[in-house]
């Protein structure tokens, strides 16, 4: 590989051209242009490739020759699901590969910091953990990033994370012949959202835990306890949606 130079060439705001002289005849050039912001944020507005002659010193212009070069991604879906938010976006086409897609977010209230993902650039999908904060607002965006500086960032995207579903209401422990039986009541909290009920229990305080998972529709689960009479049972219950398992109820204990 030749040896690569480089050289940056400031432009008063308000000019629309300039010269560059080469001094390396039947060398290939990328020239790029880009806008630096009052706060020192440098955005690429514009890219292109020249060779210039091998027989003598050339004289070019860049101000005709720049074509686009990076566009930040467009059509951004965000999805909660799974204690995750999944982004897909796409990617419109660029004169060059050699840039990172930035999936850039903070949590609300905004203190000053931002976490930065870079991916490669033939990447349109991303998943964010919110396990860590499961019902907090996000606000998210996008843009590529490459040697010669930024694209402009989308818009931020505000986005809230999936929100802990309460347990159910009235829950009840009995015992009825040879079982147990946990009976609860479907909650306010969001009902429409349950996709299942799910029911831990431990037999005595060293027990590994046990775990049911029921439709949204039932309201009770039978547990068998032919083989452990005389036993403590400790039962509790939380709904699962679509962004994970909610919170548990308080622990219901009860001899078999």
């Amino acid at each position: 590989m030749g040896t690569q130079l480089h050289r940056v060439i400031d432009v008063n705001k308000g000019e629309t051209n300039t010269t560059i002289i080469s001094e390396h005849p039947g060398s290939m050039y990328k020239l790029a242009l880009v806008e630096r912001t009052r706060n020192g944020l440098e955005h690429v507005i514009g890219l292109s490739f020249l060779r210039t002659s091998k027989l003598e010193n050339t004289l070019f212009h860049d101000s005709d020759s720049v074509v686009p070069a990076l566009r930040p991604p467009q059509n951004i879906s965000i999805l909660s699901s799974n204690n995750a938010f999944h982004i897909s976006w796409d990617l419109l086409s660029t004169d060059f590969s050699d840039f990172k897609v930035v999936v850039s977010y903070f949590v609300y209230p905004f203190n000053g910091t931002w976490t930065d993902m870079n991916l490669e650039s033939n990447i349109t999908g991303h998943m964010v953990d919110t396990s860590n904060n499961r019902g907090s607002k996000y606000g998210i965006t996008l843009f590529l990033r490459s040697q010669y500086g930024e694209s402009t960032h989308t818009d931020i995207i505000d986005a809230r994370s999936d929100k802990p579903t309460n347990p159910p209401d009235d829950i009840n422990v009995i015992t009825r012949d040879s079982a147990i039986v946990l009976s609860w009541k479907r909650p306010n909290d969001r009902p429409e959202v349950i996709q299942h009920y799910i029911v831990n229990y431990q037999i005595g305080s060293n027990s590994a835990d046990h775990m049911i998972k029921t439709n949204p529709s039932q309201t009770f689960v039978n547990i068998d306890t032919a083989e452990r009479q005389g036993q403590i049972f400790a039962l509790k219950i939380a709904s699962e949606t679509n962004g994970g398992v909610g919170h548990f109820s308080k622990a219901n204990f009860i001899r078999a």
